[in-house]
Order: structure tokens, then sequence, then C-alpha cells
């Protein structure tokens, strides 16, 4: 092989890795924004609600299937389950 083209192929090697790179921090600096906007959205909602609205979403939440991780369930002072532990789930 060249010199020429081994430089090239060396080049382009970087060039990859770099793409990769800012990929990585693109996804990961649009995953931060998601979740600051869920907090503050959260946030705003939780300040606004009323009590008797608020169990009526917990039950809402619960029937359309928000709450099967036992730390989600915890978190909203609902029975855990037996199988509500998934991956990650450190209940």
């Amino acid at each position: 092989m060249s010199d020429k083209l081994q430089k090239l192929k060396e080049s382009m090697a970087k060039i990859q890795a770099e793409i990769e790179e800012e990929q990585k921090r693109l996804k990961e600096k649009a995953a931060k924004e998601l979740q600051q906007r869920i907090k503050v959205v959260g946030k705003y909602f939780l300040d606004t609600t009323k009590e008797p609205d608020f169990k009526k979403l917990v039950v809402t939440m619960e029937a359309a299937g928000y709450l099967k991780k036992n730390s989600d369930r915890k978190a909203f002072g609902l029975e855990l389950t037996k199988d509500g532990n998934t991956e990650g789930d450190q209940d």
C-alpha cells in the first residue's frame, strides 16, 4: 500500500471517530434537554394540581401502564408488586 493511501485511510478513520463523537455529544445534549423539559412540566403540573385531581391522575397513570416499576409505584404511594422490578430498578 502506498504511503499516500495509508495516510488517507488514517485521516478517514480519524474523521469517522470525530463524527461518532459529535453524534454521541448531540444525542446526550438532546436527552439532557428532554429531561429538563420533563422536569419543568412535572413541577408545573404538581404545583398547579389539586389533591383530588392528583389522585385521579395516579389512577389514570397506573391504568395506562406508566407505573410498572416499583420505584415509580413507591414515588406515588402505590403498593409494590413482586414483578414490578425491571432492569435498572433498584427497590
